[in-house]
């Protein structure tokens, strides 16, 4: 081989190699830049599932915001109404108390009017439920049940002081009273006869303390007509001393004849 030939084989074997390391070049040039895409394509993604996240979470933040909104208007709502109706059921128990207000004043008044008037009976009007009271206590009341009763003067009204259920005798009953203020008396006497017949009268007593002001007993003796016939009873009974209170001086004054 000559020396011509040897240096055309040796350049030729260069261009070769040198090929050979540009078309390597080339490859992995190549797959850097499919890589450098398909992480670009992947950064993308990522991107747009980030974004499409967020904006879920924006409409999700915006809905929630609303529904509060909305809960506020409606709670504020349902609070003025409750204060509209609150102030409503104000205004007419206000109206009701100035309506017992002034028919109270015009009871008293006309009470007084009577009282002032000569020759006529003071009365006075039940407190509220006593009506009922009384009733039941006469319908169903049993031997040695009572009532004390007292006037409320500046309310011109009855009130049930005292109630009893089933005491011994009327001398326990005696032994109940206060000797320093007059009061009204309901008691159920039994009557128990020899032939076994029993009978329940209630006596309508009106106990006036000798000790008691002029102008109390006054007070307490001046209704005693009309209570008769509010307490449906046939007459009254004074009572000065509790002492004087027993099953003989009772039944006596009650016309029961054994």
């Amino acid at each position: 081989m000559t020396l011509w030939e040897w240096e055309q084989k040796e350049k030729t074997g260069l261009d070769d190699d040198r090929a050979a390391r540009i078309a390597a070049l080339d490859t992995q040039r190549k797959q850097e830049a499919a890589e450098a895409q398909q992480r670009q394509e992947e950064w993308r993604a990522a991107d747009e599932a980030r974004l499409a996240a967020e904006e879920v979470a924006r409409l999700k933040l915006e809905v929630d915001a609303k529904a509060a909104q909305q809960a506020a208007v409606e709670r504020g709502r349902a609070e003025v109404e409750q204060h509209e109706r609150e102030m409503v059921a104000e205004q007419e128990r206000l109206a009701a108390e100035k309506e017992r207000v002034r028919v109270a004043a015009v009871a008293k008044a006309e009470a007084l009017k009577r009282q002032s008037s000569d020759g006529e009976d003071f009365a006075y009007v039940l407190e509220a439920g006593m009506e009922a009271k009384i009733k039941a206590f006469r319908q169903r009341g049993q031997g040695g049940d009572a009532l004390i009763i007292r006037i409320d003067h500046n309310a011109n009204e009855l009130k049930i002081e005292e109630q009893f259920k089933g005491l011994a005798s009327c001398e326990v009953f005696a032994e109940k009273l206060d000797e320093t203020e007059p009061r009204y008396l309901l008691y159920i006497h039994k009557v128990a006869y020899a032939d076994g017949r029993v009978q329940y009268p209630i006596a309508f007593m009106v106990f006036l303390p000798e000790t008691m002001p002029t102008h109390l007993k006054v007070m307490y003796t001046r209704p005693v007509v009309t209570l008769t016939d509010t307490f449906k009873v046939p007459k009254h009974i004074m009572l000065d001393d509790p002492e004087d209170l027993t099953a003989e001086w009772l039944e006596e004054r009650l016309g029961v004849s054994k």
